[in-house]
């Protein structure tokens, strides 16, 4: 199949995925035309974008870190929060980086716990926090 490369101060270029595979917390990709370990090197820091026509289904509850940045945090009282700007994976899970007008960013453990619903098409997401956790 043909993917997008997204090389970071370039224009985006197409390119069909021979094959693909995990290695620990990285992606070993095999990529049409690039067979030296040098050309490969050249591309290493760089990121593969899948249009959404071609990107996997996720299970319920599960979102792409895409379609989370940029969307408003709000309370379960309504009150406004700030925009996700950033998710961090630790591993155990994910954080939700939160960024608030005129304060430190906020960061938000991506568990059930605090992440009460979530609304991808309309920006959305609502937290439950815990006392104490917006002062920190």
């Amino acid at each position: 199949e043909i993917y997008t490369l997204s090389l970071h101060d370039a224009l985006p270029i197409s390119a069909k995925l021979i094959s693909a595979r995990t290695s620990g917390k990285k992606v070993i990709a095999g990529i049409e035309g690039i067979y030296s370990p040098e050309s490969a090197r050249a591309l290493s820091l760089h990121y593969i974008a899948v249009d959404r026509e071609n990107a996997v289904i996720l299970p319920p509850g599960s979102y792409f870190i895409c379609d989370i940045i940029g969307c408003e945090v709000t309370g379960e009282d309504g009150k406004i929060i700030g925009t996700v700007t950033d998710v961090v994976s630790t591993g155990a899970s994910d954080l939700y980086v939160v960024q608030r007008p005129g304060m430190k960013d906020l960061l938000i453990p991506a568990v059930k716990e605090f992440i009460k619903s979530v609304s991808t098409e309309d920006k959305k997401i609502i937290v439950s926090l815990p006392d104490g956790l917006e002062e920190i």
